[in-house]
Formats: structure tokens, sequence, C-alpha cells
């Protein structure tokens, strides 16, 4: 067992989310450990990020490593939604400036390095740390965790929960997970011979089953993400779905596309905790709020709640009683305007109103009601 080590703030998860969280707890002066998986080999499907996040980057200390990083302007998106004609939104009148296609891991080891060079301490681990509570003074938390060249152990004043919708922690700790809307995502990475294409719009079509999201990638490869109620890893019948699309299928075949490499089906759903927050800990990001992914919002929300989760930890321990409350009224009020713009989206397609897709989603925005909780994992 490895000597212990003190920390005022552990955070789970190295994430977007996390490493906000870990990268502002530092610059205001707290000894902060992040405990992180490893990244999984493969990209996510084509994130992109929305022109506010500029400033929150730069109150972060990150928009230089960002410039840095090589990610892919977008100036705008193209939608088949509600219509057969293809539609065009410009980001060009938008005074914070144009959006960007992330390179997903170039993005996070930025952040990464940026909250190192603060003075958080980062450790890689091999499974989801266990955590009790702490016995000696000043420790609320005790954290057992599983290194590369080992096993070790820290203690903590306050955690933050960033561990994604799994949030490990905060389960353990009574919350639990409502679930709004199931569906999955089946993602392909396409690559071409000739060079691709040239247009930096992203790209989203319905069909009668659910909807597809096509963007470039940084490497110049096309995703292409199908979002809908069924799990689909067959190639044949996503190749049949594809075929279903008008202008998906046309971007696809004019530069000649191909399948590189497997589908993958993820959870694409959308889902909250409940509570996020209580006495010296906090849940951020995907932990606290999963987003639909057709409210390209998810990654700002984590950048966001993990700086207000850092924030609010430290109010708490300066003394600020109604801080753990104040910071889930934060949540609640992100949740409730990012429901009102998802249903409003999904209501906007009225061609397939009857299909049981489209019928579940339009039916939950004039309900406003969840589906179900989901069990404690």
């Amino acid at each position: 067992m490895a000597n212990e080590v003190r920390f005022e703030l552990a955070v789970l998860g190295a994430g977007p989310a996390g490493l906000a969280a870990a990268l502002r707890a530092s610059r205001r002066g707290l000894r902060v450990l992040v405990l992180g998986k490893p990244r999984r080999s493969h990209a996510g499907f084509g994130e992109s990020l929305s022109p506010g996040a500029r400033s929150v980057l730069q109150e972060l200390g990150a928009w230089s490593g960002f410039e840095a990083g090589g990610h892919l302007p977008c100036p705008g998106y193209l939608h088949s939604w509600g219509s057969s004609e293809l539609s065009h939104h410009s980001f060009t009148t938008d005074p914070r400036g144009h959006a960007w296609h992330l390179d997903r891991p170039r993005f996070e080891a930025g952040l990464a390095r940026d909250a190192s060079e603060a003075g958080a301490v980062i450790a890689t681990v091999r499974a989801s740390p266990h955590l009790s509570p702490g016995q000696q003074q000043g420790s609320t938390w005790r954290i057992d965790y599983n290194r590369r060249d080992g096993t070790a152990y820290a203690l903590a004043g306050t955690i933050i929960d960033a561990s994604g919708p799994g949030a490990r922690w905060a389960h353990q700790l009574g919350s639990r997970r409502i679930l709004h809307a199931p569906q999955f995502a089946t993602v392909a990475r396409m690559t071409s011979s000739t060079g691709g294409i040239s247009e930096r719009c992203s790209l989203v079509e319905s069909t009668p089953d659910g909807w597809w999201y096509s963007a470039l990638l940084p490497d110049s490869a096309l995703v292409l993400a199908y979002f809908s109620s069924q799990r689909l890893s067959n190639p044949a019948r996503w190749d049949r779905c594809l075929r279903s699309t008008i202008h998906v299928r046309q971007r696809v075949e004019s530069a000649g596309y191909c399948l590189d490499g497997r589908l993958r089906t993820v959870s694409a759903c959308s889902e909250h905790l409940e509570p996020v927050a209580g006495v010296g800990w906090r849940a951020a990001g995907d932990a606290a709020l999963t987003h639909d992914p057709i409210a390209a919002h998810g990654i700002m929300f984590a950048l966001l709640s993990g700086r207000d989760a850092a924030d609010s930890l430290i109010d708490e321990a300066a003394g600020q009683t109604d801080a753990a409350a104040q910071y889930t009224r934060l949540v609640t009020s992100a949740r409730e305007r990012y429901l009102k713009a998802r249903d409003q989206i999904y209501s906007a397609e009225q061609r397939f109103a009857d299909a049981p897709y489209w019928a579940a989603r339009c039916s939950r925005a004039r309900s406003r009601q969840p589906l179900r909780p989901v069990a404690t994992q």
C-alpha cells in the first residue's frame, strides 16, 4: 500500500467535465487529484463545440492550447428536418465566431496538459476507484484505486463525480438516474481514396425511423451517426437505412466514401441524475445530465458544469451553507432549458409523426415526463 496522499479535491473522470473542474480548482489554489481510465482508441462520433465555447475556455485558461489543437472550423450546419429540402444555418453572423469539429482525444489531452501545468495530479486507473468515508481529520473521503504500478489510496476533502453516465460515485452515495428518451447511435467512420469532400458544415437529416448526423473529422475522414430506437450493428441493415436518405447518401456517394472499420453502437439516450449534489460532493457533465445529441450541447455543459462544480465546493468549504442547493438549481435550470430546446427540435419534424420513433418523442414533448428511473449500477 502506497503512502497516503491528501488532496482537497478528487475528481473521478478525465473527460471535459472532470478536466474543467480540475483546471478551475487548481487555478484557485486547491490540490487536485484526477482519476481517469485509459481513453479508448476509437474516436467519438464527430463531436462539435459551439461558438460559445471560446469564452468558457478563455475563462478556464485553456484557450491557447485549444487554438493550437488543430480542430477543424465548422462554419455552420445543413439540415433536412421537417422537409426533404436542405436548409443552411451559418455561423457567419454569430458575433462569437464559428463552431469546431473536435479532435476529441487531442481536445482532452490539451485540457489534461493545462490541468497538469496548473498543478493537478492526473492518474490513470484500471478500474473504478472505491470510495469510502475518510477517517482522518479534514478528510471526508478515502479513495482506493488501481494504477498501472499497483494499488494506491488518497484522502480528499471533497469529490466530483465526472465519470459519465455510469456516475459510479454518485450511485454509491444514493443518487439515481432518470431516463427520458432511450435511443442508440450507430456510428461509422468513412474514408475516401479520392480525398473526400471539402464541405465543412455538418449535416443532419431525419428519416421515418430516426435521424442521421454527418460531419468531417479533422483527419479528413467522414463520420456518420444514425440515431434510432434500436441497436443496429449489421452492416447490410445499416447500408439499407443509409440508402433511404437523400442528402447523407449523396454526400457519401459523391466522394466515394467507404466504411473504415466496424460499426459501433452506443447509447445516446437522455438522462439526468437525482440528486446531483450533497455535502462535500458534486456530479458534473454526463454524470449529472446526459444530452440527446440533437441538442449539440453536451460538451459545453460538461465544461460549464465542471467549472461550476469546482466553484461550488470551494464556496461550501468557505462556509456557504447553501452551495449544494445553488449548484443543484444551476443544473436543474440547464436541464429545463435543454429539454425545452430538445422538444422544440423534435416537434418541428411532423412528416413522420405516426412512426414509433417520432411518436414517442412528440408525445414526450407534450407531456414533458421522463420514462422511468434507471436501476443503480
